[in-house]
């Protein structure tokens, strides 16, 4: 699993599922994260990675700050938009 670098100290996993079978792994990238109160490993997330990702996108998904330290209650909204930008910069690289 990779580890993104975000704001503030510390890095959330990152789960790459382009190998998905009917990914073409080129052209463009869907980044998603989870719901509230869960993480990249809920079922729910994890379909809708697959079907997202079976339409032929890289689909990049990863865990806010809040998930990844096992709490339920999720950070405030600054701490999640920095860590999407984070994200959303790691991809571009």
């Amino acid at each position: 699993m990779t580890s993104i670098p975000v704001r503030n100290g510390g890095a959330v996993p990152a789960v790459s599922v382009a190998v998905w079978e009917g990914s073409r792994g080129n052209g463009p990238v869907v980044v998603l994260a989870h719901g509230a109160g869960s993480s990249l490993r809920h079922p729910a997330h994890l379909g809708i990675c697959a079907a997202t990702a079976a339409a032929g996108p890289t689909v990049v998904s990863f865990n806010f700050p809040y998930a990844q330290a096992g709490r339920r209650s999720p950070d405030r909204m600054p701490r999640l938009l920095d860590c999407f930008r984070d994200v959303l910069e790691w991809t571009r690289e």
